[in-house]
């Protein structure tokens, strides 16, 4: 429990501060992000209020990644990471979730 607490702390803290050209901040919130994800399939109970929480920041995450999209090289970020992240990792890959929400909107 305490470990969930510790990730959605510094998973708010670096996106609340998130400088959105630099990809070193993104890379540690979405390295945080992904921790929060491991910790999630190992733990299949998470408290009802730290899952509120995750789905509020992941919204927060959303915004801020359709925005930086256009001028952060996402590509490069991926490549940084070792081992190259899952595609099933959305927050890695905000092409794919800029088309859609691009689409969404369009219709």
């Amino acid at each position: 429990m305490r470990k969930i607490d510790n990730l959605l702390f510094f998973y708010e803290l670096y996106l609340e501060g998130l400088d959105e050209r630099n990809l070193l901040q993104w890379s540690m919130v979405l390295d945080v992000r992904s921790e929060i994800e491991k910790y999630l399939k190992r733990k299949k109970e998470v408290p009802s209020a730290a899952r509120r929480v995750i789905n509020r920041l992941d919204e927060i995450l959303k915004r801020k990644l359709s925005r930086a999209y256009s001028y952060v090289n996402f590509e490069r970020l991926r490549e940084m990471q070792f081992p190259k992240p899952s595609p099933e990792l959305w927050w890695y890959y905000p092409e794919h979730f800029s088309y859609q929400n691009i689409h969404l909107q369009t219709v």
